[in-house]
């Protein structure tokens, strides 16, 4: 008998055998641990075929045998506690009598041989032991982003929304002098001098406006996941269908706010042996690197250290210049970190669910034109008007014309801008009156100018004569 085992967990085994001038060859292959012997009966996730060649099969049980050359055949698979064991006889020839009507078979033992020259081929493969376990390949959890379905957003709020301008703030030269010299007080490195001996040449008082449009929307990604399994039950796809991303009901945590969430979807989860361990638990040490030892650090790998003007043999390696690794205890396997040691992973699919708010804002006014945007932006304001719903109506009809047509034009992109990605859930627009004065001053021939905006009445100047380190005096 010609054996060759491939490793622990596959083997192939060939035999032959001639009697009375026929040939006999069986071949065994498959995985798992190897069989106790080379003639080993079909077990379960084996496959089995016979064929004949040469003369006529044997003789079926219950049949005389056919006419020479004749034909028979005989299949089957599965059954009897072996799955995936199957089995085929073929020959080729006239068909055999039918069941019943032929000689009766020979006693056992008695019946002629086959003819000189005949060939039974009979090979078997497969794992005896069934299927292996599947091994978890590495996952990607590259997030999918999944586009959201058609909403039918319905518009609130009035077609013409209407709002009156409040009169320009009223304020006196005195007034903005002490506000500025009050500002450059509070300056860490601004000089009040300027501020006190100044000339107040013309200042205007004017009603900024603020408009602003926001959109809070909806993204959803999905992206496949594993993680070390614990034991537990598992929603796996045999329990049901899995939902689509967008019929999983997930909401935000607080509405305005950026929030990200991430919820398994049910009936995705498979459990798997663990790829990096196999599902032993263990894998090799990170820190050795499966050496068992590493670089003796009182000694630098040297094996001596030095001793006032001689050498000593390093006492914590004994001279070796290596110790063992104390991760791994010498043996250079450790702990899985990707299973955690259970050898099992649990993969399923993950919905992120991303909530994201989208502000737009524009200031209008010819005062404040030259003044940073961030700050006027930013301060207290007069609200005159706030609209709120999942789809909000552009200006129209408001005091100033300008202001409609930069309310449509932001409202459009809002709906149109993000709509491929994300569903927006809400929108929101407001108008915010807010008082700036303006003033041009003089100090030693020195030309500048300052504001004070807001409903707290901020100051800021770019060019302030005494500005020090800090440019902007604010």
């Amino acid at each position: 008998m010609d054996a060759n085992f491939q490793s622990s967990m596959s083997y192939s085994s060939t035999s032959s055998s001639t009697v009375n001038g026929v040939t006999t060859t069986q071949h065994v292959e498959g995985s798992g641990p190897p069989p106790p012997g080379a003639m080993m009966p079909p077990m379960p996730g084996m496959s089995m075929s016979v064929s004949a060649q040469g003369g006529p099969p044997p003789p079926a049980m219950g049949q005389g045998p056919p006419p020479p050359g004749g034909e028979a055949s005989v299949s089957f698979s599965g059954g009897m506690g072996m799955p995936g064991m199957s089995v085929s006889v073929s020959s080729s020839g006239p068909p055999p009598p039918a069941m019943g009507q032929g000689p009766p078979p020979p006693a056992m033992g008695q019946g002629p041989p086959p003819p000189a020259g005949a060939q039974i081929n009979i090979s078997m493969g497969g794992n005896p032991y069934g299927p292996t376990p599947p091994t978890s390949p590495p996952v990607d959890e590259e997030r999918q982003m999944v586009a959201p379905p058609s909403f039918d957003y319905s518009y609130t709020g009035e077609s013409r929304q209407m709002f009156a301008i409040p009169p320009a703030p009223q304020i006196s030269p005195a007034e903005l002098q002490a506000m500025l010299v009050a500002e450059m007080d509070s300056s860490c490195c601004a000089g009040t001098t300027a501020a006190k001996e100044m000339n107040i040449n013309d200042f205007n008082s004017s009603i900024a406006l603020n408009y602003k449009f926001a959109s809070y929307t909806e993204r959803r990604f999905t992206q496949r996941v594993s993680k070390a399994y614990h034991n537990g039950p598992v929603s796996g796809p045999e329990y049901g269908m899995p939902p689509q991303p967008w019929d999983v009901d997930v909401r935000p945590p607080k509405m305005w706010q950026n929030a990200e969430s991430h919820t398994p979807l049910p009936f995705t989860e498979t459990v798997t042996t663990c790829h990096r361990c196999g599902g032993s638990g263990r894998s090799q040490c990170h820190h050795c690197h499966g050496s068992c030892s590493h670089d003796c650090g009182p000694c630098n790998g040297v094996g001596r250290r030095r001793v006032g003007d001689g050498w000593e043999t390093c006492p914590f390696c004994q001279g070796r210049g290596r110790s063992r690794c104390s991760h791994c205890n010498g043996t250079g396997m450790s702990r899985c970190h990707k299973c955690e040691g259970s050898g099992r992973m649990i993969t399923f699919t993950d919905l992120v669910v991303v909530w994201k708010v989208h502000n737009t804002q524009q200031l209008f006014g010819e005062d404040c034109l030259d003044c940073p945007s961030d700050k006027m932006l930013n301060c207290a304001a007069i609200q005159l008007l706030k609209e709120e719903g999942p789809r909000i109506y552009p200006l129209q009809g408001s005091p100033l014309p300008k202001l409609d047509e930069a309310s449509g034009r932001i409202a459009h992109k809002h709906a149109t801008q993000w709509a491929a990605e994300e569903r927006t859930l809400v929108e929101r627009h407001s108008v915010l009156a807010i008082p700036v004065t303006r003033a041009f001053a003089s100090w030693k021939d020195k030309s500048f100018s300052f504001w004070v905006y807001g409903q707290d009445r901020k100051v800021l100047s770019n060019d302030y004569p005494q500005a020090g380190c800090c440019c902007t005096i604010m």
